[in-house]
């Protein structure tokens, strides 16, 4: 993928003008530098015929240095050092110019993207011959040969997890008829302030699901209250099933059924399961309720 980089590649072509330029002058500055250190231009003679000329050297520069009129040390002094000063600002400006070249070639290069890896284009945002700018997201690329589950868990159940954990029949997929095993591929760092939950990546099988689908992962409950088995458990009959999100009829103050989201825990085997959140010791959930059966009937 690649943006226009015509405009770029013309002010590079200037840029490399502009430093034959300077190292030019820097040439030119090294030679009058040489010139005046061994043929000073305070010395030189003013011109004319050889007769005037002899006439300067021997007698009008010396007396204009014992009258105070002129120095011709100073005079060379001044003109090696503006020599030198040449030297340095035409080095400063190759120095300036290259490290505009070197910006340049940084934006060159961001003009192409190549991508670390096989895979395919699953959404694009831009056309061919659209504007972007800095940061613009133009494309989402994947690779979906390996794909992973993210989710975000409960803190108190990411202390059982452990990178490379493999966690057996503990993903279930719409589009797939049994649960398979996963990996536990990466666990974030930090919590979410809000949710008080962990992000944590898993690996699936290949060929198990497509990009986008919808998961669902069994995660082990290490905590004090599973091992005391003091969470609620519920007939597997009970819980049905709104799109992807598992509920539950419980009877409330009024005697009447009240939908209820929960989260589903771990199956016990003997036809329950039991509930992480969602409901509390002493809810009464109906045990099969038929199809059709609303709150409120």
């Amino acid at each position: 993928m690649a943006i226009d980089d015509s405009e770029l590649l013309a002010k590079r072509a200037a840029l490399y003008a502009q430093l034959a330029t300077a190292e030019a002058e820097l040439r030119n500055a090294s030679v009058q530098y040489s010139r005046e250190l061994w043929s000073p231009q305070s010395k030189a003679a003013p011109g004319g015929m050889a007769i005037p000329n002899l006439f300067d050297q021997m007698f009008t520069r010396p007396a204009e240095e014992f009258m105070d009129i002129r120095d011709q040390d100073a005079e060379r002094s001044a003109d090696l050092f503006s020599a030198s000063t040449r030297i340095e600002q035409a080095r400063n400006a190759i120095m300036r110019i290259r490290s505009e070249i070197q910006a340049l070639e940084a934006k060159i290069r961001d003009a192409k993207a190549v991508a670390p890896f096989d895979g395919v284009i699953i959404k694009k945002m831009v056309e061919v011959g659209d504007t972007v700018q800095p940061g613009q997201p133009m494309l989402k690329f994947a690779d979906v040969t390996w794909l992973q589950v993210e989710v975000d868990v409960p803190a108190r159940l990411v202390t059982g997890l452990q990178e490379m954990m493999v966690l057996k029949k503990a993903a279930i997929f719409d589009d797939y008829p049994e649960p398979v095993d996963v990996r536990v591929a990466q666990i974030y760092p930090m919590a979410d302030a809000q949710r008080h939950t962990i992000k944590v990546k898993f690996d699936i099988p290949q060929g198990i699901s497509q990009p986008g689908m919808y998961a669902k992962i069994l995660i082990p409950d290490t905590s004090q209250a599973a091992a005391t088995g003091s969470l609620p458990v519920v007939p597997v009959s009970a819980i049905r099933y709104r799109g992807s999100l598992p509920v539950v009829y419980v009877q409330n103050e009024e005697g009447k059924p009240e939908l209820r989201l929960i989260r589903e825990g771990r199956r016990l085997g003997n036809g329950m399961v039991t509930v992480l959140s969602g409901l509390a010791p002493g809810d009464r959930v109906y045990a099969n309720p038929p199809p059709g059966f609303m709150s409120g009937s």
